[in-house]
């Protein structure tokens, strides 16, 4: 089990945070904030295609210099 409701793991209000999705194509995924990975995953079974979104149900959140990118 994950309990990520912890400070550490907690997006503080009034603050800019830097946070990293990625997904390789050998189906390692992780997801960091401040450089601080919270998740990681290795998927067997990589999807090739697929959809991205962002969940943000009664959030007030502002997106900044937001790029998509993919590595060699």
């Amino acid at each position: 089990m994950h309990d990520l409701d912890g400070p550490r793991y907690l997006l503080r209000p009034d603050r800019d945070h830097r946070i990293a999705l990625c997904v390789a194509v050998d189906g390692r995924t992780s997801v960091a904030c401040n450089d601080r990975i919270s998740f990681r995953f290795c998927d067997p079974e990589t999807l090739r295609a697929g959809w991205f979104a962002f969940r943000t149900v009664h959030r007030r959140l502002e997106f900044a210099d937001f790029t998509v990118h993919a590595e060699d």
